[in-house]
């Protein structure tokens, strides 16, 4: 390793591993880079890893791979652009772009893009990923929709759209747009080509968003096939498909199979990376969650508690992983009933991400989610109702109305409000709530609220009639 290398701190390298690992909805990872490429990959990462810090958001490898994919490409771009034309502010660009003024860069993408420059679906794509990169993803959409417009066949921009629609929690018109971009790269590619595995991942993933999960397993299963052809079965690739199969199985409630893909995944890992990598440690979470929802609630605490042990020894304890870590083990002990030993992980969580992100931050509303669940089995409902507003603002102010995740906060509350005896209040919510979940065609939640909704009327009418 040269010296250079060696400087780069454990807590980069280990995101960097977290980022070449997963296999999200923003596909893979390049294979083989050069000592050069890795240096400026770990360069660039730090830069995002800020960014998104003092953004308030929470550092994910698929956000973060996402956005070092985009500044790798724009820098590319840039620098075509400064060979090719005389106009200076391509030069401008570049500079400002490599100092990290994206804001400067983005100005003079739109200045460009508002004089009728002659490429003008390349502009908007770059200037959809400067707001990408800015992390104003309604702009970063309309930029996209933009270069969609002006070369509808284009593959690559149907494919932001799509990856745009699905952060906003658009899964509908996600769908449209990674099933246009997969019927482009069929015609380019043939099934046999890692893009067209790509797009069945992004159709899995946003399917599995929906719950509608066979939906989900079948294009995971193309992904799975077509990765184990190109790769091989010992490619971190494949570990990923598996893992995705875990998850999709999981959330279908098929508990044994499950467990087996991530097994797979996690046999995988220990053969590529040894027991101290981040991916592990994934692993070990994914099956404590399955074992945990198999009712298996040692076996789940053991494989969080390797998680948990593995992330902190990796980023330390004031990091945003090792915070998940302790709300797995919450979610896992209050299953198993102990809800006080819950609240005290849930509550390690909520003081690591108040001090990573402060207030307004999604990480922060899933802990003060997750409190109000506990508080709520421990009958304190004046409590839980007290996280699930604060819950409830965060949300709305993160996501707007029209998101799953507020649906899910008017959901409790119409729960906590239902155990005091306030009918009325409830189903307001309830109603709030079932609007949300049908605008977004989440069916699986749409039944969960519908049932609800009938059970507190019932209880209202036994009320009036004693």
């Amino acid at each position: 390793m040269s010296k250079e290398k060696s400087k780069i701190s454990k807590k980069v390298l280990a995101i960097i591993g977290v980022i070449a690992m997963v296999l999200g909805i923003f596909g893979y990872f390049n294979i083989g880079p050069s000592d050069k490429d890795r240096t400026k990959t770990l360069q660039n990462t730090e830069q995002i890893i800020k960014l998104l810090e003092e953004k308030g958001y929470s550092a994910t490898p698929q956000l973060v791979n996402e956005l070092r994919n985009k500044i790798d490409d724009l820098e590319t771009e840039l620098e075509e652009r400064s060979r090719t034309t005389k106009d200076k502010r391509a030069d401008e660009a570049l500079a400002a772009f490599k100092e990290g003024n994206y804001e400067k860069a983005r100005k003079l993408f739109e200045a460009l893009q508002e004089e009728g420059e002659t490429e003008l679906a390349e502009t908007a794509y770059n200037l959809g990923n400067v707001y990408f990169i800015e992390l104003n993803f309604p702009k970063a959409l309309d930029a996209y929709m933009d270069a969609v417009r002006l070369a509808p066949d284009n593959s690559i921009y149907l494919n932001e759209a799509g990856k745009t629609f699905y952060t906003l929690a658009r899964y509908d018109k996600a769908i449209e747009y990674y099933e246009k971009t997969l019927k482009s790269d069929l015609k380019t590619y043939g099934e046999d080509h890692p893009n067209v595995a790509t797009s069945w991942n992004n159709l899995g993933t946003a399917w599995n968003e929906k719950g509608a999960y066979d939906k989900a397993i079948e294009y995971y299963e193309k992904t799975l096939k077509s990765d184990l052809k190109t790769y091989g079965e010992d490619h971190p690739n494949v570990a990923a498909s598996w893992n995705n199969m875990g998850t999709a199985w999981t959330n279908k409630g098929e508990y044994d199979k499950a467990i087996e893909y991530h097994e797979k995944a996690l046999k995988s890992y220990l053969k590529n990376f040894g027991e101290g990598h981040p991916s592990v440690a994934t692993s070990w979470s994914n099956l404590g969650a399955s074992w945990s929802e198999k009712g298996e609630y040692g076996k789940a605490i053991e494989y969080h508690e390797k998680a948990l042990k593995s992330d902190r020894e990796t980023y330390g304890e004031d990091h945003p992983n090792v915070a998940t870590r302790w709300n797995n083990l919450g979610v896992a002990w209050s299953k198993k009933g102990e809800y006080g030993k819950a609240i005290e992980y849930y509550d390690k969580a909520l003081k690591s991400d108040l001090k990573t992100f402060g207030e307004e931050h999604p990480g922060v509303a899933r802990d003060w989610s997750n409190l109000g669940v506990a508080w709520k089995a421990k009958g304190e409902y004046d409590k839980a109702i007290e996280y699930y507003d604060k819950t409830l603002k965060s949300d709305l102010k993160t996501f707007g109305e029209e998101h799953p995740g507020v649906a899910r906060s008017w959901n409790n509350l119409g729960v906590a409000w239902c155990e005091k005896g306030e009918y009325d209040k409830a189903i307001e919510y309830y109603e709030k709530a079932l609007k949300s979940v049908k605008k977004a065609g989440l069916h699986h939640r749409v039944k969960l609220v519908e049932e609800n909704l009938k059970l507190i009327r019932e209880k209202k009418n036994r009320g009036q009639t004693n």
